[in-house]
C-alpha cells in the first residue's frame, strides 16, 4: 500500500485512465470519514491489477492509496464492493 498526492493534471490523467481501465467502482466514507472513491483496474501494473481510493479534497479528488495485485492475471482490481458488512457502523471495501 503506498499513499501518495497528485496535481491536477496528474490526478485527472490518472482518473480517466482507472476509469477507461477499471471494471469496478465504489463510493462511500472510507478514509478518515471522508467522501472516497474507489476504482478497480485489474490491467494496470502489467496485468498484475491495481485498486486506487481518491477522497475529496477541498477542490478536487486527491490519490489517497493505491493497492496491487501479485499474479498476472489474477483479475486484482475487476470487481469490487464497498459496504458496512459486520453492523459496526464502519464502511469497509472488499476488492
Amino acid at each position: 500500500m503506498s499513499k501518495s498526492r497528485c496535481s491536477d493534471a496528474e490526478c485527472s490523467v490518472l482518473a480517466a485512465v482507472m476509469v477507461i481501465a477499471g471494471m469496478a467502482v465504489g463510493i462511500g466514507n472510507l478514509v478518515d470519514g471522508r467522501q472516497t472513491y474507489v476504482a478497480g483496474a485489474p490491467r494496470k501494473m502489467n496485468n498484475v491489477g491495481q485498486v486506487a481510493l481518491f477522497v475529496q479534497g477541498r477542490d478536487r479528488l486527491e490519490l489517497e492509496f493505491t493497492f496491487s495485485g501479485e499474479q498476472i492475471a489474477s483479475g486484482f482490481g475487476y470487481a469490487l464492493t464497498v459496504g458496512d458488512f459486520n453492523a459496526d457502523g464502519s464502511v469497509l471495501q472488499v476488492f
